[in-house]
């Protein structure tokens, strides 16, 4: 996921290698954080975040930044319908394994995205099924 270039140039200071999202209920999953010229991309912890909430076939993630790292998170389906945040206590908190990870930026990548810690691979992708769209789909 990239984050908006402005947002970067605002806050490039404040974005370091490593962010934690943190949900409602207080659940934190950390994630990996790539630049690639000015440009800020949330790389690896995505995993932990789909099967935690049991996302399937995609969700919509409002990003909050809070500062020093940190961001609130709000899950919806992809038809806009609130996801249940599960409760815990102490809350769940998801770590990466940082032992094969490089602590500090790359400063030396080209302005390619292949080059992340993570990307997608579209050949890994199939769709399963098809929507038409309606008007209140694409407004």
């Amino acid at each position: 996921m990239c984050l908006p270039n402005m947002f970067g140039g605002d806050f490039r200071y404040q974005i370091g290698r490593y962010a934690t999202l943190t949900d409602p209920k207080s659940n934190k999953f950390e994630v990996l954080v790539d630049r690639v010229n000015r440009a800020f991309f949330l790389a690896r912890g995505w995993k932990a975040i789909r099967d935690f909430y049991g996302i399937g076939l995609g969700a919509w993630l409002t990003l909050v930044f809070v500062g020093n790292r940190e961001f609130d998170i709000l899950l919806t389906d992809r038809f806009h319908k609130s996801i249940a945040y599960p409760f815990f206590d102490p809350p769940m908190h998801f770590l990466l394994d940082e032992s094969n990870l490089q602590a500090t930026f790359d400063d030396h990548l080209p302005p390619i995205t292949s080059l992340l810690a993570y990307r997608h691979n579209i050949t890994d992708m199939f769709l399963d099924s098809q929507k038409k769209l309606s008007e209140y789909d694409v407004t």
